[in-house]
């Protein structure tokens, strides 16, 4: 059962029982009702907690009225509850009963669970300087935890805890009001998270007040919408949702790590949607886009083999063709794939380097060739220049694709080498050669990329 819900049921000789669970927090205050609307049923009811123990029993209630329960619970888990007629089996009373149960309240003592959409007042003193609540929160989740104060010269700290107790998140002054406020945070994995409501300086400060907590959650309705609640995207797990005349983006949110390769497809599955793609940055800088691939009739849109640049949050914005000005319509499937690494092939002793970066080394007979990679996406175009910086080094540069075919050499002088302008072919891993045609000493590799 849920909390608000009621169902309807009868005991009698063949059903003498009949029992129904529901998931309870501590510190949630509970009122449980049952009813006969019909017969001469005797009924009891019972309560059991999560560890099967009997927590309350009720029976002979006055004629007419319920067998009502009202109490606070002392534990979080599935709770048990058992309607049964007097005597159970070797009773003899029948009829049909309503049960309900609904959630009055919380209680806002120190240990307490909530729930999204709770507050609860509670003070902060010399003695009691935290106030802890658990909060069970899904994978995902977009949560906002507002501490709020009511009376005193209390500055309210709040921090957000998971089950090691490792501070996730924590604010003191939120835009420079007293009340601290963890906003739209999202939520990383399953759980159960701690939420500890304090004081500015611990144990060691001094103001005291009383405080009202709210703990709220975006609802599935907003989600999306901007940004700030965005949907959050894991590798392997599509999410459908749908592009409609009022709604013309969906915003979406995933993480990954530095030189990660990834895959974004976004296929249209009703309506007459054109799919339109955009990869931004965690400054809503757009990295990537993609229109659509037309297949007969169908009409999806990909980002391929797109290289992370560096370790964070990136949004996705999946809209349509003309964006906010389209006119299509329609659900999608959004899948985001994570291939791997992109240096994961190769060698352990070719040096890595990236765009408008460079990297020094030395040749000479001993050493006369550096091996350095780079993953470029298709259409680039990139410069690439070896000069020498001591001896009487004569440097040579050479261009390899992905499958070790030399692309280009470039042209060389007594001092430098240079590939003055190359356009690459396609998304891939590329090798470049540093080496000498003659001499020895230390040389500066330059890759600049162009417009």
């Amino acid at each position: 059962m849920t909390f608000g819900q009621s169902v309807d049921g009868r005991l009698d000789g063949t059903t003498p029982t009949a029992a129904y669970s529901f998931d309870g927090l501590r510190g949630e205050y509970l009122r449980i009702s049952l009813r006969v609307t019909r017969g001469d049923l005797d009924a009891t009811l019972a309560l059991f907690a999560p560890d099967g123990s009997l927590i309350v029993r009720r029976d002979d209630s006055p004629e007419g009225d319920a067998l009502t329960i009202q109490l606070r619970l002392t534990a979080s888990g599935t709770h048990r509850l058992v309607a049964a007629r007097f005597g159970h089996g070797r009773g003899t009373t029948a009829g049909d009963y309503t049960l309900s149960i609904d959630r009055v309240g919380v209680s806002a003592e120190s240990g307490s669970a909530l729930r999204f959409g709770d507050t609860v007042a509670n003070s902060i003193t010399n003695d009691q300087y935290e106030v802890y609540y658990s909060l069970r929160a899904r994978r995902g989740d977009l949560i906002t935890l507002t501490m709020r104060l009511d009376s005193g010269n209390l500055d309210p700290l709040l921090q957000l805890v998971d089950a090691n107790r490792r501070i996730l998140v924590e604010n003191d002054d939120f835009e420079s009001t007293p009340d601290a406020r963890i906003e739209r945070w999202l939520v990383p994995e399953d759980g159960q998270y701690l939420i500890v409501a304090g004081r500015y300086g611990g144990a060691a400060g001094t103001t005291t007040g009383t405080f009202l907590l709210t703990v709220d959650r975006v609802p599935e309705s907003a989600l999306g919408n901007t940004p700030q609640a965005a949907v959050r995207l894991f590798p392997g797990q599509p999410d459908e949702h749908a592009i409609t005349a009022e709604r013309a983006a969906i915003w979406y949110v995933f993480e990954a790590r530095v030189d990660d390769l990834i895959t974004l497809s976004m296929n249209r599955i009703s309506g007459t949607l054109d799919p339109f793609l955009v990869l931004l940055n965690a400054d809503l800088q757009e990295l990537a886009t993609h229109d659509d691939i037309v297949d007969g009739q169908q009409r999806d849109s990909l980002i391929s083999g797109y290289r992370i640049p560096s370790d964070g949050l990136y949004y996705v914005q999946a809209t349509r063709f003309e964006r906010a000005a389209g006119t299509t319509i329609g659900g999608f499937r959004l899948t985001l794939t994570i291939t791997g690494n992109a240096f994961d092939t190769v060698e352990p002793d070719i040096e890595r380097i990236a765009y408008n970066a460079s990297a020094g080394g030395v040749l000479n007979a001993a050493l006369p060739r550096r091996r350095y990679a780079f993953y470029g996406n298709g259409g680039d175009t990139l410069t690439i220049v070896v000069n020498r910086v001591d001896g009487d080094l004569a440097p040579m540069v050479t261009l390899l694709d992905e499958g070790g075919a030399t692309i280009v050499e470039g042209s060389a002088s007594s001092s430098n080498a240079v590939i003055p302008r190359i356009t690459l072919p396609k998304s891939g891993l590329y090798t470049i050669i540093v080496s000498r045609s003659d001499g020895a000493g230390g040389f500066l590799l330059a890759v600049a990329q162009r417009q």
